[in-house]
């Protein structure tokens, strides 16, 4: 994509917007393999869009926000949920104010994580972000839910009933909210209490 763009400027065609978000969107699907090296293309090329003039929208940073949750299913450790939470930190800084897309991007990051770690941690700071999104006025829906119990599902394989006791306590706050629960969230449900057997725990009462 960035040897497009090298053509572009080549024919006297100046990249734009769109031509940056296309290219932060194949630096973020690439992210999952080139780990490290995906998230500082992307970061490179906002800053690029910035000093040629283009400022990044909730798009741009969203897609550098994916780059990172990407990331995180890659290597699974703490450092890629506090690199989403820098890029949340460089939108407000650029007077771009974080979507709900963008907390839920980063809940993603804890998810996939969790995937790799299986860790409790994960959840703690699934739940951080959950806070961060209701502190800033945007109201979580019910993706932001099912990819929080899906941290809980996965925290599961190896805390057991602690993670299934998390993944209740989520479905609690998801009613106080007043977000009706899909099928999604039931699944995400059912795989916390599958993942607690596989732990050998078992099942227990509760949702």
């Amino acid at each position: 994509a960035r040897e497009i763009l090298r053509l572009m400027r080549q024919e006297g065609v100046t990249p734009d917007e769109i031509s940056y978000n296309t290219l932060l969107d194949a630096i973020a699907k690439s992210a999952h393999t080139k780990g490290d090296e995906a998230f500082h293309e992307g970061v490179a090329a906002l800053e690029e869009m910035k000093t040629n003039g283009i400022a990044p929208s909730h798009y741009s940073y969203n897609a550098l926000l994916n780059c990172a949750a990407k990331g995180a299913s890659q290597r699974g450790n703490r450092e890629w949920v506090s690199r989403g939470l820098s890029v949340l930190q460089m939108m407000q800084s650029d007077g771009v104010a974080p979507d709900v897309v963008s907390y839920n991007v980063l809940i993603d990051a804890c998810s996939r994580a969790a995937g790799v770690k299986g860790s409790r941690g994960r959840v703690e700071e699934g739940l951080l972000v959950l806070q961060r999104m209701q502190e800033a006025g945007i109201e979580p829906d019910v993706v932001s839910f099912n990819s929080l119990i899906d941290v809980c599902a996965k925290a599961a394989r190896v805390w057991g009933s602690v993670g299934v006791s998390q993944a209740c306590r989520v479905m609690g706050m998801m009613a106080e909210c007043k977000v009706e629960p899909d099928t999604m969230t039931f699944n995400c449900l059912l795989n916390a209490h599958a993942q607690a057997a596989g732990a050998g725990q078992g099942f227990f009462g509760g949702w």
